[in-house]
């Protein structure tokens, strides 16, 4: 498409190809009409287009779309409809939302833009590789964030579900709330809470996931922490400190332990000691912890992973215990290496 073809020029060729579908002749008057506009506007813009060599027209006559419009004119009505259709279909925005911000879109995207959107859209909707297509996860999880009922009980375990924060995925980073974060730390921002009040909130402050994240100064009582978010220097209340989730890299060279505070025993990797601090499971499982030598105040060390990281076996009391990690999480501890 040619790049100098303005924005309003683009709607004026959309316009006059949908006039043409619907009625299958184009004229000035029901241009200016749709466009919003005069009508010696709407005939300036017309010489342009024809001078370009996008539409043929001569005063007084209906307007026609040359081959190279009307090529022009499918691909942006058609950029417009994916729009919208992604933001309905994976967004699941509402038809008039989505309308607006497609139009508010379609003319800032470059075409390798679109074509890396159009391939996203494939992958969630049609992935041969899921079990299910990823956006229905996806809408489960928009469910859940906007606290509607029956979400799949396989999604409450998902990036916005109950438990926060999450196990970490890789053995070489390890996720922590930014309460948890020391001073100078610094780390990648991953997720946002499950409440979509409080992460509305952060949003608006600049806290996007994948923004690099640095912590200058912890807040406490009425005093803000102070971080650089992608290096902007951003102040957010202790009330959200643990709201927001981080990716710190492990330093294996390192000695120093880059966890501090409570966590779950699952969120440990191999070689890490602990103590336990609260047993929160309760019933037969708890009795069965309790048994196996899981009592508050014991020292612990992880020994093992497992291939998938799960289950991971344990050392308590000289004893090497297998632990699934549904299991372990129900172990508060701090980390003691």
């Amino acid at each position: 498409m040619d790049q100098k073809l303005s924005e309003s020029l683009q709607d004026y060729l959309k316009i006059i190809l949908t006039l043409i579908n619907q009625k299958v002749v184009a004229r000035t008057k029901d241009i200016a009409k749709i466009k919003k506009v005069s009508m010696p506007s709407t005939t300036e813009a017309i010489k342009k287009l024809s001078k370009a060599g996008y539409v043929k027209y001569s005063a007084r006559e209906f307007i026609n779309l040359t081959p190279k419009g009307k090529q022009v004119a499918v691909y942006l009505a058609n950029r417009n409809i994916f729009l919208q259709n992604f933001l309905q279909d994976i967004l699941e925005l509402d038809e008039a939302n989505a309308s607006q911000e497609a139009c508010a879109l379609e003319h800032h995207l470059s075409g390798d833009t679109l074509e890396r959107l159009s391939l996203l859209y494939q992958f969630l909707t049609q992935c041969p590789l899921q079990k299910q297509p990823c956006v229905d996860n996806f809408k489960n999880c928009l469910k859940k964030y906007n606290s509607e009922e029956n979400t799949s009980s396989e999604n409450h375990d998902c990036f916005i579900g109950q438990q926060f924060p999450h196990i970490q995925p890789e053995n070489n980073t390890v996720h922590i709330l930014l309460s948890s974060m020391k001073e100078g730390q610094a780390g990648t921002l991953l997720l946002l809470s499950p409440n979509s009040r409080v992460t509305s909130k952060l949003i608006k402050k600049g806290f996007i996931p994948g923004s690099k994240i640095l912590l200058e100064k912890k807040g406490y009582s009425t005093f803000p922490y102070i971080i650089k978010v992608n290096s902007l220097s951003i102040e957010v209340d202790p009330e959200f400190a643990d709201s927001i989730e981080i990716a710190i890299e492990r330093n294996k060279d390192s000695k120093e332990n880059i966890l501090s505070g409570i966590f779950p025993l699952s969120y440990l990797s191999a070689d890490s000691e602990f103590r336990i601090v609260k047993i929160k499971a309760k019933g037969e499982i708890r009795r069965r912890l309790l048994d196996i030598g899981f009592i508050k105040g014991q020292k612990g060390h992880v020994v093992r992973e497992a291939l998938l990281r799960d289950p991971i076996e344990i050392n308590i009391n000289g004893t090497n215990i297998s632990l699934r990690r549904s299991e372990a999480k129900l172990i508060d501890i701090e980390v003691l290496n």
